[in-house]
């Protein structure tokens, strides 16, 4: 499992262009606490298959296969010698293909390598049938 991490560069930019100092700092320290939160709870709580983690800025370059900007929870490098190549996405987003919620929220959300949202998971489609067929 791959999981993705927010960098917000965009917003970064517009924030250093036109923010104070202190909101400058109040962001920086908020997406680094978020992200090292994400960080500690899948590796303390996620142990059904090894977990590596990236910045959203490398999406592409995953997306393409190149995983030399993938790291583990203590900062080493990814080792994709023995990788089959076969794995999911996580990461924090809006959440599609729901019928029970009309509401937008944040929660995590899973994806095939092309950061395509899985269906709900049914025996035919989605999350279950994909961890049954690879499991990473």
């Amino acid at each position: 499992m791959l999981v993705r991490l927010q960098t917000n560069s965009k917003q970064k930019e517009i924030i250093n262009k036109y923010a104070s100092e202190k909101k400058k700092k109040e962001l920086e320290e908020k997406l680094s606490i978020n992200n090292e939160d994400l960080i500690d709870d899948f590796t303390d709580f996620f142990d059904f298959c090894e977990v590596y983690f990236f910045n959203s800025d490398d999406a592409r370059e995953v997306a393409k296969g190149n995983f030399s900007k993938v790291f583990s929870a203590d900062g080493g490098s990814f080792d994709d010698d023995d990788f089959s190549g076969d794995f999911l996405i996580a990461g924090i987003g809006n959440r599609q293909y729901d019928t029970y919620y009309t509401r937008e929220y944040l929660s995590i959300v899973i994806t095939d390598t092309l950061f395509t949202q899985l269906e709900k998971p049914t025996q035919k489609k989605g999350l279950f049938q994909l961890m049954q067929n690879n499991p990473c």
